[in-house]
Formats: C-alpha cells, structure tokens, sequence
C-alpha cells in the first residue's frame, strides 16, 4: 500500500487517513529524507506540505533531535517491525510532544522507508490517562480505514465473484460502523467536536483512484 515510488501518489495515499501521518525515505549511504506529510500532518506541526517535500531531516529539526529521529527511522528499519515512542521536537519555533508510530516499507528499489503516524499531546499527571484512549482510538481508525480501502477495492472488482463482492460490502458497512464509534470515542475523550472526518466521508472515487 505504501510502496509507491511517486512521491505525489504516495502523498495523496496518506492524505486520506484521518490522522497525522508521513512517510520519509533513505537511499543507500544516503541520510533519511521526509518525502511528505498529509494535511492533518500539516495542521499539527505547521509545515507545509510543498516545502518539506524530500527535505532532509537534518535541515527540518535542529541538530540532537535530528539525530534522535534518524536513529528511530534506523531501529524501525533494522527490527523490520512497527515500533512506537514518544518525542519533543522543535518545529517553525514551536515546542510538540508527539506520540509516534512508524511502519517500516521496503522498496524494490532497495530505498528504505518508514510510514508514521504522530499526535501531539500535552504532559498530564500521571494519574490522568486520557490521552492514551485518544492515541489508541486514532490508530485503530487509521486500520480500520487500510481495511476498508481494501474491501472497497474487492466491491469493485469485476473478476471476483458476486458473492464474495457482496460480502466484501456487508464488512465495510460494520468497518464504517466502528470508525464511527472510534471517532465518537474520540470526541468525548478530547472534547473536542472539530476531528477530522472519518474515512467514509471521502468521496468514492478518491478511494478508487488511489487503489489503482
């Protein structure tokens, strides 16, 4: 799904999860480069999705934590696994704790890839752990939408029986039903009535054009 070597398809994959999410690249004896951010992304961090396209992470984060962020992209690589942490960096002059998840992507190419995922939170004490049902939620809506990607693909493919089309289409409906718990989940956690839109309000042929 997130083995695309154009930088714009990959950029417009990302953009229809319903968190912040990125994807930043690594050729051989080269350093990890951002390739891009989707808009959620860029709501957070306030970076411009034009502006960091193929940007060094160096040039991004001053020094130390530039290195930080190499360092996990390496370890993610290395154990061939999804791995989870948190972090402080300082973007545009702005101090984020981020809640981050990163995916390792290998390319036929042999570039090294890793897709994330990043919240920002703020420190809370330790007995209020409101923050972690708001983290978990936003990752199982961002799976529950690679599946339903998927099962919409099988709805519209002519070569696959009409049966198994019309289960495929059943499970999307109870997918869609769960995003919506998630999201209400959510809300109420956040209190905040301005989350993104889940992935069934994207139009269908955006879904299409982006499996194809």
């Amino acid at each position: 799904m997130f083995q695309l070597d154009d930088a714009d398809r990959l950029a417009a994959r990302l953009e229809r999860y319903p968190v912040p999410m990125f994807a930043a690249d690594r050729s051989p004896r080269s350093e990890w480069r951002l390739q891009c951010i989707n808009g959620q992304h860029s709501k957070l961090s306030g970076m411009a999705a034009a502006d960091v396209r193929n940007t060094p992470i160096s040039e991004l984060l001053p020094p130390q934590e530039a290195a930080d962020v190499n360092a996990h992209y390496d370890a993610c690589i290395a154990s061939g696994d999804v791995i989870h942490y948190s972090e402080t960096l300082h973007i545009n002059g702005r101090k984020l704790m981020w809640r981050t998840t990163l995916q390792p992507v290998r390319l036929d190419s042999g570039i090294d890839r890793v897709v994330g995922t990043a919240l920002t939170f703020a420190p809370r004490p330790p007995h209020a752990a409101a923050d972690d049902p708001v983290y978990f939620a936003a990752i199982a809506q961002m799976q529950l939408a690679k599946v339903s990607a998927f099962l919409h693909s099988l709805e519209n493919c002519s070569d696959i029986p009409m049966d198994t089309r019309q289960k495929a289409i059943m499970i999307t409906g109870l997918m869609r039903s769960l995003d919506h718990v998630m999201k209400d989940m959510r809300r109420s956690l956040s209190g905040r009535d301005d989350l993104p839109l889940p992935p069934d309000a994207i139009p269908e042929r955006t879904i299409i054009a982006m499996l194809t």
